[in-house]
């Protein structure tokens, strides 16, 4: 019985083959760096664009603090400033306290014998009773979340989230305004602003959530307003 000889494969379909699998080979290694190198420029480009969005934000948000800082100081000095006669003080406190939508209240401290002490307050009762909340609502806001108002009297600028779950919606920004001849501070202001203004910015939904904390953490602003409601801690 014959026995087959072996099958010789032409020189040329090996090395056709060969070529092929070589052409095989790096056909899929491009590929795969070229997935690679897609992966990462498009990451690139998304933390690009996301650095930008939080910058624009963070712009828009020093303009707003910067506005409500001038309007405390103004208000503060005025309050603490002598008139003629209280119409003079009122009329001047009309312009730029009544009148100014973001303004809920202020007060201005001093220190007396070691101690703060409270010396002029203003607020309008009549945002509180539209949300109906009861004319003594920022005493028990005081009481239940306390300002740092020590923190200020030290040199701080004290930026706080005030709100309350089914109370008002404030931040509360606490600031030095006025110093003794050697450099220690003798009064100090807290105002209570509506938060709407600083909400804004970031209440629109995107792919890209954008927050504001303070810097303890606690949500100043986000697209989910609730959040902010409850001072939820980030």
């Amino acid at each position: 019985m014959k026995i087959p000889s072996k099958v010789r494969i032409p020189i040329v379909v090996k090395l056709v083959g060969i070529t092929v699998a070589l052409l095989l080979v790096a056909t899929v290694s491009i590929a795969f760096r070229s997935s690679i190198e897609f992966e990462t420029i498009s990451g690139s480009r998304e933390r690009d664009t996301s650095l930008d969005s939080a910058e624009a934000k963070s712009a828009q948000v020093n303009v707003l603090f910067d506005k409500y800082r001038d309007k405390t100081r103004l208000v503060a000095t005025q309050l603490n400033k002598d008139y003629a006669s209280l119409e003079e003080k009122n009329e001047a406190l009309s312009l730029s306290f009544d009148n100014d939508s973001d303004f809920v209240a202020l007060s201005v401290y001093t220190m007396r014998d070691g101690r703060q002490e409270q010396i002029h307050h203003v607020e309008k009762k009549n945002y509180l009773s539209e949300l109906n909340l009861t004319p003594d609502y920022l005493e028990k806001l005081d009481s239940l979340k306390p300002f740092p108002v020590a923190s200020v009297f030290a040199g701080n600028v004290e930026l706080r989230n005030a709100s309350l779950p089914n109370g008002a919606p404030l931040v509360a920004i606490g600031l030095p305004f006025m110093k003794s001849a050697n450099g220690t501070i003798t009064h100090v202001a807290v105002s209570y602003m509506r938060l709407d203004g600083i909400q804004k910015p970031f209440s629109r939904v995107t792919d890209r959530i954008f927050y504001l904390i303070d810097k303890d953490g606690v949500l100043l602003a986000h697209p989910d307003d609730k959040l902010v409601l409850e001072s939820k801690s980030l």
